[in-house]
């Protein structure tokens, strides 16, 4: 009896795969007080550009690539608003984030990011 052996590659459909549910989120390098510390200051820097419009939470939808790259990165919530444009320029121009993992590799994932911004009465 004599057969074939089939290796079939699936990396390049792997590469393009996003997940949307993954064992560990992709996270802001620093963590949360990081996260935290980047947005404020990302925020005052054009606090004097934001109306009574932009006070809400602003939903930011990207991608995290298995490098940590951001891209596509959009706003699901507050679409007009001036913080929804300043969030969206500040997470796609920011640093590189952690990426997800799936079964202990890196994987490319959604990311759904909510920023708020009050005012303090």
């Amino acid at each position: 009896m004599s057969g074939k052996v089939l290796i079939e590659d699936t990396t390049a459909e792997d590469d393009d795969k996003v997940f949307t549910k993954v064992e560990i989120e992709a996270s802001f390098p620093g963590g949360p007080t990081a996260w935290q510390q980047y947005v404020t200051k990302q925020i005052m820097e054009h606090a004097d550009q934001f109306d009574d419009n932009d006070y809400g939470t602003c939903l930011i939808r990207f991608i995290v690539d298995i490098d940590g790259k951001v891209k596509d990165v959009t706003a699901m919530t507050m679409v007009h608003s001036r913080l929804a444009e300043i969030m969206v320029n500040a997470i796609a121009t920011g640093p590189r984030w952690t990426p997800a993992q799936v079964k202990g590799s890196y994987v490319k994932a959604f990311r759904i990011q909510p920023v708020t911004f009050t005012t303090f009465k």
